[in-house]
């Protein structure tokens, strides 16, 4: 009989020879191994391909929500400027009003005739004015009316009331109202 020793003279390489291998084996296997070394070499440069790709990916999304967060920011800027822009035409307006109302009443003040006084000067809230004043000749008072259309052509003036005063003797009070056509 014969026997089988586990003991081993050699490494494997060692016992398997060039010589032992069919020269039409050895380019399948040569075939075979630079097709499994260009595999793996193929496998690792996708792998990072890939983990390259998942990192911009990430970094873009985090810039998607970077710009999501801004836009939101823009439109509420973009509404308080819309806001703050009627504010501040609102107070253009208020000081374009304010400069006519004043000029209004320098001009008002500036055409009595001779012999006629304001006693009292209000602003309408309609953009008016309520003019209450004193003369000594009702022809003052037409004068005065006739001097107070041309300060605004789209203003409507008219004789409110006239009254006879007791004192000063011969004297009238009047109250015109003068609208700004609005």
């Amino acid at each position: 009989m014969n026997g089988f020793s586990y003991a081993r003279r050699g490494s494997l390489s060692a016992t398997i020879r060039r010589a032992d291998i069919a020269p039409t084996l050895r380019t399948a296997l040569a075939v075979l191994a630079l097709t499994l070394l260009a595999s793996i070499g193929i496998w690792t440069l996708e792998h990072h391909r890939l983990a390259e790709l998942d990192r911009r990916l990430n970094a873009l999304r985090t810039e998607a929500a970077s710009a999501a967060i801004a836009a939101r920011d823009a439109g509420a800027a973009a509404r308080d400027f819309a806001r703050l822009r009627a504010v501040a035409n609102r107070i253009d307006e208020a000081r374009r009003e304010t400069t006519l109302s004043t000029n209004a009443a320098i001009l008002i003040g500036n055409h009595l005739p001779p012999r006629t006084w304001l006693t009292e000067l209000d602003a309408l809230p309609s953009g008016g004015w309520s003019i209450v004043g004193k003369s000594a000749a009702l022809d003052q008072i037409g004068a005065t009316l006739a001097a107070l259309a041309p300060i605004d052509p789209a203003a409507t003036v008219r004789l409110v009331s006239v009254t006879t005063l007791v004192r000063p003797a011969n004297s009238y009070a009047f109250v015109i109202s003068w609208d700004r056509g609005r």
